[in-house]
């Protein structure tokens, strides 16, 4: 596969990747709070703007990373 086809069909998969569900955000909020021994209350107070672009990237980004490592053709 030529590099011009290879990126050509990832632009493809990332476009099947470029939103994060409120789903997926909370799912990862959840996981924030398990990691470090919180309850959603208590991150709260962290949890502003800043924060959810930081998790929305993360979810985003961890979505790239799997749809790569799936169609991914070693040669």
């Amino acid at each position: 596969m030529n590099y011009v086809i290879a990126l050509n069909h990832l632009c493809k998969l990332l476009v099947t990747a470029k939103t994060a569900g409120k789903e997926e955000i909370a799912e990862a909020v959840g996981v924030i709070c398990r990691q470090n021994k919180m309850t959603p209350e208590e991150l709260k107070p962290y949890y502003d703007a800043e924060f959810e672009h930081a998790v929305t990237w993360s979810v985003l980004t961890t979505k790239v990373m799997k749809l790569i490592r799936d169609n991914a053709q070693v040669q």
